[in-house]
């Protein structure tokens, strides 16, 4: 079964489309020579009008409510959004933190490095000594 919004809107149109196709038939008529007085032209188009701006107000309405949910709905999202936004701040700053100590750990490693490039010229240097020696 319809709901009564359905079936006003339903009546509504078929109302406005029955007065706008009377308005065009009293146009035709009295481009024709025939003899609709213009109260009775104005009439129609009124109705007309009138129906279409009933029908409008009807629509809007319907979407009024709807809108209502729209913006709920967004506002909740939004907090959402704000909510993994700032998890996400905070997993960068966890990176940013790890990135410190990952550089701090590579300068480590190059001191290392270059103190291991050290120690190998002079176990090359005593290396070659106890060869000398022993030849």
């Amino acid at each position: 079964m319809k709901r009564f919004g359905d079936i006003f809107h339903l009546v509504v149109e078929s109302l406005f489309w029955l007065s706008f196709l009377w308005f065009v038939y009293l146009i035709l008529l009295k481009i024709f020579g025939h003899s609709p007085t213009d109260t009775q032209l104005l009439y129609g188009g009124f109705s007309a009008i009138m129906l279409y701006l009933v029908g409008l107000t009807f629509t809007f309405g319907r979407f009024s409510g709807k809108v209502d949910e729209f913006m709920s709905t967004a506002k909740h999202s939004f907090a959402l959004m704000r909510s993994d936004i700032s998890a996400v701040k905070d997993d960068l700053s966890a990176v940013k933190g790890d990135m410190s100590i990952l550089k701090r750990d590579m300068s480590v490693l190059k001191q290392d490095v270059t103190v291991l490039k050290q120690d190998v010229t002079v176990l090359k240097d005593d290396v070659s000594v106890i060869k000398r020696k022993v030849l």
